[in-house]
Formats: structure tokens, sequence, C-alpha cells
């Protein structure tokens, strides 16, 4: 690579079928365990 190129990058990690997975820096403490802000889009 040098300066000027350009490139199309797509990265999956990991992908499951009904199951949101986040990175665990995102979550945080609530009550007994772990919480998620989530955004929902609303028409």
């Amino acid at each position: 690579m040098r300066p000027g190129y350009a490139l199309e990058v797509e990265f999956t990690t990991l992908e499951q079928m009904n199951k949101l997975a986040v990175p665990k820096v995102v979550l945080f403490p609530f009550e007994d365990g772990d919480a998620l802000w989530v955004g929902k889009k609303v028409k």
C-alpha cells in the first residue's frame, strides 16, 4: 500500500442468527450485571 491507493474493506468477525454481539467495552454495570444502551429506528 502506498499513499493514494483506494480499497474497500468489510470486517465480519462473527455472525449468528437472532443474537446481538457487541464489544465488552460498551457494557456498563447495572444492578447485579451489565447493561447496554440500544438505539432503535422508529418509523
